[in-house]
């Protein structure tokens, strides 16, 4: 027993057209036994109702800014920090008014889990999260109670990624940020992830020579043939100082 929160994300509302303002929306939830028989249903309707629409444009959240992490090596756990202006003087807040943040590709390509990533402010500690969408890799934050002016929102646990995760480093690598106060849209704002030639190997890789320990890896002699379905074994010394 107890009480569940069910989100919904990236819902394409209707448009209301001419006198019609009455689109509704319902929800069904039901609980099924094994053998598929069910237990329990339930319907909501009427979730919300079509009224009208915002027609204010969201503005720009000034100035916002993602500061590439001090250390650059492969899979080092960081941190990333976004420096913006908060757009609108606020209060703590229930559902209505909060914030959300998109990690599109970049480090997103590096976490087993999204959960695991914490976000905190230094005035403000930790961001109370709402919800979290692991499909989507987007974070929702209960607004906090904060004047207008400079704000910083780390990025807590995030890890660089390795060679191997470049192309998943590489889709999109944004960060959206959007920031609602009752239900509507009041700020957006996308940043750039560092690029991955920022990131550098480490340790250091030592290539072998065949026949002299050099700093490169050479071809194998084409006079040196293996037969057909030949057991052939290459073998590695490693040396602890």
């Amino acid at each position: 027993m107890g009480n569940f929160w069910i989100s919904l994300d990236d819902i394409v509302l209707p448009s209301v057209s001419g006198g019609d303002n009455t689109r509704k929306f319902d929800i069904s939830i039901g609980y099924y036994r094994p053998a598929s028989n069910i237990k329990y249903e339930n319907l909501f309707k009427e979730i919300f109702v079509m009224d009208g629409t915002n027609s204010t444009g969201a503005s720009s959240i000034a100035s916002l800014t993602f500061s590439n992490p001090t250390i650059s090596s492969y899979g080092s756990q960081v941190t990333g920090i976004m420096s913006f202006t908060w757009p609108f003087d606020s209060s703590a807040s229930d559902y209505e008014s909060k914030i959300s943040i998109n990690i599109n590709g970049g480090y997103a390509a590096s976490w087993t889990d999204i959960s695991s990533l914490t976000f905190t402010d230094p005035t403000l500690g930790t961001y109370q999260i709402l919800w979290i969408n692991k499909k989507l890799n987007k974070v929702v934050f209960k607004i906090p109670n904060k004047s207008s002016g400079s704000a910083t929102l780390t990025l807590n646990n995030i890890r660089n990624p390795y060679p191997y995760q470049q192309t998943g480093y590489n889709t999109n690598r944004n960060i959206e940020m959007n920031v609602y106060n009752n239900f509507f849209l009041q700020a957006t704002q996308t940043v750039s992830q560092p690029a991955f030639s920022y990131f550098t190997k480490n340790p250091s890789i030592i290539y072998i020579n065949q026949n002299i320990p050099t700093n490169t890896l050479d071809n194998y002699p084409t006079s040196e043939k293996a037969t057909s379905n030949g057991l052939v074994k290459l073998t590695l010394s490693i040396n602890y100082d």
